[in-house]
């Protein structure tokens, strides 16, 4: 299953900036920005490029990127998760312990958010991380990029990556953009907003 074989949604991202790299240029950018790189074992979170074959091409220096006319590659997203009752019942038991062992009768504000940092960076440590792995066509002749996921926390991962390691500011289009694309005369949807302007 993947883009390559046609059977999943994918969605659309849109850039204005030129794309100036050749693919020699590419495959550095993408070493670079690579999620081996970035990876820090104390960070909740932690993404980056990795090949469009990944895993079982961990490098780019291995891994082809052009296919026919496209760019292809992906970005691996990790991020530490507990159980949010599993951290209730155990904040319950620091608080208990803290009172009793500081002999205090009620837990200050301070106190509380400290208990609730320590016990994060606890779980935060021993979790297993949730990983996704987003695949990612680029069109630079079109300005476009296609995911295989997209949520608003994925998007937002895709625009701090291509904005750092390209210089390109990926956007999704509005229903209005969409609409002036598609319709063959777009001032058609400039007077139709007039008429209705809360479609804006």
């Amino acid at each position: 299953m993947g883009i390559l074989s046609g059977s999943m949604n994918i969605f659309r991202l849109y850039f204005n900036e030129d794309f100036k790299y050749n693919i020699m240029e590419i495959g550095d950018i993408l070493e670079e920005y690579s999620f081996n790189n970035f990876y820090d074992e104390e960070k909740h979170v932690n993404y980056g490029f990795v090949p469009f074959e990944y895993p079982e091409k961990i490098s780019f220096g291995e891994a082809p990127i052009i296919y026919g006319e496209y760019i292809l590659f992906s970005v691996r997203y990790d991020e530490k998760r507990f159980n949010s009752r599993y951290f209730k019942t155990e904040l319950i038991t620091m608080k208990k312990r803290y009172m009793e062992e500081s002999n205090k009768e009620y837990i200050t504000k301070n106190d509380l958010e400290f208990l609730k940092n320590s016990l994060t960076n606890k779980l935060m440590k021993n979790a297993v991380p949730n990983t996704t792995i987003i695949e990612i066509v680029l069109i630079p002749e079109k300005k476009e990029i296609w995911l295989s996921v997209a949520s608003n926390k994925i998007i937002e991962v895709i625009s701090n990556l291509f904005r750092s390691a390209f210089d390109i500011n990926p956007y999704q289009e509005t229903l209005i953009e969409m609409a002036k694309r598609t319709i063959n005369n777009p001032s058609k949807v400039d007077k139709l907003l007039l008429l209705n302007p809360t479609m804006n």
